[in-house]
């Protein structure tokens, strides 16, 4: 039985005390591959207020899955996704022509009465920001983006493409956008301009916000 993994947790860019783990140490970078790649260039994405959402295509159908297996769903947005995705033979039929073999595409839902700025976003929705499949890994952003553009999947806003200090300034003086309507923006999203990942083959994501900068 094919198994789609968890999407990876993603870290701020900073350490914590690790005799206060809510003291954030905003002169050391989280580790080594953050502090050489900060004054380079990054896509910064809205950060959702919601929550992670896998829809996992095995060639057959399509389940919906939080972060991991044991993740709750929220009865309304598991709702909306069957409708748009799981329950959707033309989605089906998209998938296998764009893609061909088994495919999880990654994202967040929210809206609704998600989280308690739901109401703020309106009605459910659902945003994509990576893919995996077996043959390959974590896709290229660019080819994700494409592919989920192509089977119909909205994206996750990109806002700003920054070096990753003028990113953390921006959040810090609270000049965080949404182009969602959330009124207090969660924060960004960030990737390195060049696809890169770490050494579990994961993508490099880091993810700021008022409360880790």
């Amino acid at each position: 039985m094919l198994s789609f993994p968890s999407y990876p947790k993603i870290p701020g860019p900073y350490k914590r005390d690790p005799d206060d783990p809510k003291k954030i140490i905003n002169s050391s970078f989280a580790d080594e591959r953050i502090s050489y790649l900060a004054r380079l260039r990054w896509n910064a994405y809205e950060k959702i207020d919601g929550t992670n959402i896998r829809l996992c295509w095995d060639n057959h159908k399509v389940t919906v899955e939080g972060r991991t297996s044991t993740s709750q769903h929220n009865p309304g947005l598991l709702a909306f996704l069957e409708e748009r995705y799981t329950k959707n033979a033309e989605f089906e039929e998209l998938l296998e022509q764009a893609c061909g073999h088994p495919v999880m595409i990654v994202g967040e839902g929210f809206g609704g009465n998600v989280q308690k700025v739901g109401p703020h976003y309106g009605e459910y929705q659902f945003r994509a920001f990576d893919v995996w499949s077996p043959s390959v890994g974590w896709w290229r952003k660019d080819s994700g983006e494409s592919f989920c553009s192509g089977v119909g999947v909205p994206i996750a806003p990109l806002i700003a493409n920054l070096d990753l200090r003028d990113i953390i300034n921006h959040v810090r003086s609270e000049r965080t956008i949404s182009t969602l309507g959330n009124p207090d923006p969660e924060g960004y999203v960030c990737s390195p301009g060049a696809d890169l990942y770490n050494q579990f083959g994961a993508p490099i994501r880091i993810k700021v916000k008022p409360t880790n900068v």
